[in-house]
């Protein structure tokens, strides 16, 4: 089996859940990669400075001792969907992580044809480069859950595609297992909502009618945190009932310059996640 594939995964627990007691340990979770977006110019062939933003990152990456056990990209790995040149570039760039480190695509709005909304074509070009849009795994006790949130904002032109999402994740959250006891822990592109719940639709976040009954049904599956980006820019941190909703400025183009990724720490039954700007990549994580 390749070391790395965009397909679901079901990890080797790092961890010993008996026994010797549990390991901690922590993975990466980024957001808008965008090459192109900095200065691609009309035909996207230029994403020069991504490229030397993101060599420099997964180098110290690398370097980080204990390495994260995996990174989640939540969505918009290029600006023009399906660009060739700038596909390969983002494919070349998470080939140079360190073969321990597995890494996990989340669909964004910039990855699909049609946005907005999503095409049957854009959603079948996208599976072909990346692999699924939605998908699970499992590490040391917990789920980790990707899905497509631009079916969750805008599923009109895609209604059996999102009806089939639907469908997978209350299977999910229908099944019981020892490999995600501690819980689950959701991707997305979208960030439900900016500032409260109530506000009205716009371009970022998933549309008034859709949070509620998406983040219930959450709740009801045990999901403790919902970690999104898209925004490129610093929005705080939300809590709905049980859950945490995190959203991650872009690792590139950030709008408030402040560009970063988290570092989330599991434990037993809990996480901790701290937001770090790029310019700050520790060497030493203590767990």
């Amino acid at each position: 089996m390749k070391r790395r594939r965009f397909i679901s995964l079901i990890l080797p627990a790092a961890a010993s859940l008996s026994g010797c007691g549990y390991k901690p340990y922590y993975f990466i979770q980024m957001a808008d990669t965008q090459l192109g977006m900095m200065g691609g110019g009309k035909d996207g062939n230029d994403f020069s400075q991504e490229t030397a933003i993101l060599e420099s990152a997964i180098s110290r990456i690398n370097s980080m001792k204990p390495r994260p056990a995996f990174i989640v990209l939540c969505g918009d790995m290029t600006t023009i969907p399906a660009h060739e040149k700038q596909v390969a570039g983002y494919k070349r760039l998470m080939g140079l992580l360190h073969s321990s480190i597995n890494y996990y695509n989340v669909p964004g709005n910039h990855d699909l044809l049609g946005d907005p909304p999503p095409s049957h074509e854009g959603i079948a070009v996208y599976r072909k480069l990346y692999g699924p849009d939605w998908y699970s795994f499992t590490k040391g006790g917990w789920r980790f859950m990707v899905m497509n949130s631009t079916l969750m904002k805008s599923p009109e032109s895609c209604l059996e595609e999102e009806a089939a999402q639907t469908e997978w994740m209350d299977t999910e959250f229908a099944g019981e297992s020892k490999a995600y006891r501690y819980g689950t822990i959701v991707f997305m592109h979208h960030p439900f909502f900016d500032n409260n719940i109530d506000e009205e639709d716009g371009y970022h976040a998933i549309t008034q009618a859709r949070r509620a009954p998406y983040l219930d049904t959450f709740v009801k599956g045990n999901v403790k945190a919902v970690f999104s980006g898209h925004c490129h820019t610093t929005i705080p941190e939300h809590t709905y009932s049980t859950i945490k909703l995190i959203n991650t400025n872009a690792i590139c183009n950030s709008s408030d310059n402040n560009p970063g990724f988290r570092l989330v720490r599991l434990y037993e039954n809990h996480f901790e996640e701290e937001f770090i700007h790029r310019d700050d990549i520790p060497e030493q994580v203590v767990l």
